[in-house]
């Protein structure tokens, strides 16, 4: 690692007695730490689960066609449900503890909303879709499954519910330990062209909005 320039490195879990001593030896030779949370989507359940988890209710992803999407949760309940955000932090402050963390250590977040114009199209995010765009009610489903009508609307939307996520993130981080390194996985993007929205409508990461919540970057490529 260290011939190959490598600054940093995964903090391996400190119920393994070997991996404690690779994190003493490293550290006295200079290597930081970063451990990384979530998943390309933290609004998959995969993250959550347990009793707990279940009895809060959660409300899932509503597709297009009015199916709900199984393992994926609305990104406005993940954000502005009191009892979902009460719950999420427990859960990632337990797993920063768990791990062992320490003051400079990188959290990294891996948080990719792909597909973001194939959900969620529950009562809520269309009634906050509309507010957004201006519509005095929620378009039609079909509209917005029709990638000319609201297709970049939704998108910018879609954008902001990410920042929620990730500002909510960030300060429960913070709050565990302001000492900590907020850090985005995240890509290299060029403004100015015209054509960043295109990128918006696959994945709506919006580093402009995110960048105020993030000490650091980890570029994935």
């Amino acid at each position: 690692y260290e011939a190959a320039g490598c600054t940093s490195l995964n903090r391996p879990s400190p119920k393994f007695k070997r991996g404690l001593e690779v994190v003493r030896q490293l550290k006295a030779r200079g290597t930081g730490w970063f451990f990384p949370h979530g998943f390309p989507d933290l609004w998959y359940e995969r993250f959550n689960g347990g009793d707990e988890y279940k009895k809060l209710g959660v409300r899932k992803v509503k597709k297009i066609d009015g199916s709900t999407m199984d393992g994926k949760i609305c990104p406005d309940y993940f954000n502005n449900d009191p009892a979902f955000r009460a719950y999420y932090e427990r859960r990632l402050a337990g797993s920063l503890k768990n791990v062992g963390v320490e003051d400079g250590d990188w959290i990294t977040l891996d948080f990719e909303p792909w597909q973001s114009s194939e959900y969620c199209m529950c009562d809520a995010c269309l009634k906050k879709f509309a507010a957004f765009a201006g519509l005095a009610e929620p378009p039609p489903v079909r509209e917005l499954a029709d990638k000319s009508t609201y297709l970049d609307k939704w998108a910018q939307f879609r954008c902001g519910q990410c920042e929620d996520t990730i500002r909510l993130t960030s300060k429960i981080v913070h709050r565990f330990n302001p000492k900590l390194i907020v850090c985005d996985y995240d890509y290299i993007q060029f403004f100015g062209t015209g054509t960043e929205h295109l990128f918006y409508r696959g994945c709506a990461k919006d580093t402009r909005r995110n960048e105020k919540w993030f000490d650091r970057h980890c570029c994935s490529y």
